[in-house]
């Protein structure tokens, strides 16, 4: 059986929260469970927790995707591209399902990437409060260290985030124009 894209993602988002996660639990006198148990209690705790961060990121990025969305929009616009309302992602999605798995199987890539990203960055944010609380000893280096980190899983969340809208554009315009870059397709539509 294979997972699911958006529960490993969010299994990932969780897993790098225990970077702020754990020093805090301590710092409060919760112990972890023992190593029987840490898994059953774990899995379950981390994916809720990545689901809580992705959302939280999605509501501090949502300015600053918005600027993204338009910057790309623009950009293809100049050469014959638009953005096209008629197709949701969710209606693309159901196009190249039916036409092109393989292209269907990048878009999701992409927006994978720029969610785990996207949770990098949340994840660092966050760890703002246990380095403020835990940080007595260097907290100049360690702050230096959290601002970088914090800038440089920006600009990477950005990147992949620029990416995503990109493939989406084209994806949109192929569906529009029924151009589609696989030499077949799928037994859906025959």
């Amino acid at each position: 059986m294979q997972l699911s894209g958006i529960f490993v993602e969010y299994l990932v988002i969780g897993s790098f929260s225990l970077l702020w996660l754990l020093p805090l639990l301590h710092r409060f006198g919760i112990d972890l469970p023992d190593q029987g148990s840490l898994i059953v209690v774990l899995t379950p705790s981390l994916y809720v927790i990545g689901m809580f961060v992705d959302s939280l990121g999605n509501l501090l990025t949502s300015l600053l995707r918005k600027c993204i969305r338009n910057k790309v929009d623009k950009k293809y616009e100049k050469i014959g591209f638009t953005y096209f309302n008629d197709f949701d992602h969710f209606s693309i999605e159901e196009f190249l399902a039916a036409k092109c798995d393989n292209l269907l199987k990048l878009l999701r890539e992409k927006i994978s990437r720029a969610r785990i990203a996207r949770g990098a960055f949340t994840n660092i944010l966050i760890s703002f409060i246990p380095l403020i609380l835990l940080g007595k000893q260097w907290q100049n280096i360690l702050l230096l260290t959290w601002f970088i980190a914090t800038l440089l899983t920006l600009l990477i969340w950005k990147r992949w985030q620029e990416i995503s809208f990109k493939s989406e554009i084209i994806c949109k315009h192929l569906c529009r124009e029924k151009i589609l870059p696989c030499n077949q397709t799928s037994k859906k539509t025959q």
